[in-house]
């Protein structure tokens, strides 16, 4: 672009910039506009529009909500904050917002929150101690009411001591989601991991499978450990010897899925308990490759039954977490916490359920390696 040509198009711009810049820097409406513009007293103007009760008539009300909705009106919470001693937030701390379950829990939540009016800020710990504790601090700073906290496997793998003075510092009500931290003073809800692998391993032994593989998470997950206690746990009742060659460590993520498929298919497995639907994912991809089919060439069942298991084909036979009774339940107890209750802390445990599909038949006789 020529000089006067350059300058001429940062002319125009300069003359359009004062009118779109007023546009967006528009001054908040306040109550003492609202009072001006009705003709009312502020604080019949408060009165009304914070639904608190008055002696006026209901035009004189509804001239005022009119008024508000015509200016534009919206409640300033920080100043209402200060007034109730509430700021109407609540915070959720993640340990990795891609995976499905926490992204589905954190959907879940938001609606509940939304429906109380109150606003959910979410904040990702990338299952780090150090994050989490930065953003337990962070968020007890900004002045929300509560929160919710899914703790990183960094803390239930670490010594659990190293985050307790923080969690003892926090000033506002907290509610443990998911996972555990035994010495944790407060509400706790999460699913019973074991009973849903119990529940995985004895279907596939009903059809007629003994040698079961099983993709587990247990250097640092709670509960993968917890599901892999299940499966060893479903084997016993059942007569079944444990065989830890028929374990594959996973880390709840797609390739370790993919990479743990050689090792069982080479053990011998008829079957595969994948305690992870984004394991699932590498499994299938992997068997894929090796032009094994589910179920006519090996079974497989899955745990989370997400919305990414939805588009499996065939459909995998899994345990489904229910996220939405998971948050429900942990949203009523934040809720009563922030109303003041004061009664002793409380453990909930929710019961998941096998969802049946169509990755499960009998056994082949012949070696599927």
């Amino acid at each position: 672009m020529s000089g006067p040509a350059r300058l001429k198009r940062t002319v125009r711009l300069r003359q359009t910039m004062p009118n779109s810049v007023g546009r967006h820097m528009a001054r908040r409406v306040t109550l003492k506009d609202v009072a001006r513009e009705s003709g009312m007293s502020e604080s019949a103007v408060s009165q009304v529009l914070n639904n608190r009760p008055c002696r006026l008539s209901e035009d004189s009300k509804q001239r005022i909500r009119e008024c508000a909705q015509r200016m534009n009106y919206r409640a300033n919470r920080a100043a209402r904050g200060l007034a109730t001693k509430r700021s109407e937030t609540v915070g959720l701390i993640v340990p990795d917002i891609e995976n499905p379950f926490f992204s589905s829990l954190a959907k879940s939540l938001e609606a509940r929150c939304r429906q109380a009016g109150l606003a959910l800020f979410v904040a990702n710990s990338d299952d780090r101690i150090e994050h989490d504790c930065e953003q337990l601090q962070r968020m007890d700073a900004l002045g929300v009411d509560g929160i919710f906290f899914v703790p990183s496997n960094e803390i239930i793998a670490d010594d659990e001591s190293s985050i307790m003075d923080v969690l003892n510092g926090v000033s506002v009500p907290f509610v443990m989601v998911d996972r555990i931290i035994d010495d944790a003073v407060c509400d706790k809800v999460f699913v019973d991991n074991e009973y849903g692998a119990h529940q995985a391993v004895e279907y596939l032994i009903s059809r007629g499978h003994t040698r079961i593989g099983c993709l587990a998470n247990t250097r640092n997950s709670q509960n993968g450990r917890l599901r892999l206690a299940g499966y060893r746990n479903a084997l016993v009742d059942h007569g079944l010897d444990f065989d830890d060659s028929l374990v594959a460590e996973g880390d709840y993520h797609g390739a370790s899925g993919y990479g743990a498929v050689d090792a069982l298919l080479s053990a011998g497995v008829t079957a595969i308990f994948s305690t992870s639907d984004l394991m699932t994912i590498g499994v299938m991809r992997r068997l894929s490759e090796l032009s094994l089919r589910v179920p006519d060439d090996i079974s497989l069942v899955s745990f989370d039954r997400n919305e990414t298991s939805a588009f499996f084909l065939p459909d995998i036979t899994s345990v489904h977490q229910d996220v939405a009774e998971l948050s429900s339940r942990a949203f009523d107890l934040l809720s009563a916490r922030i109303g003041g209750d004061a009664s002793d802390p409380v453990l909930q445990v929710v019961e998941p359920t096998l969802v049946m599909g169509t990755s499960v038949s009998e056994p082949r006789d012949q070696d599927v390696r």
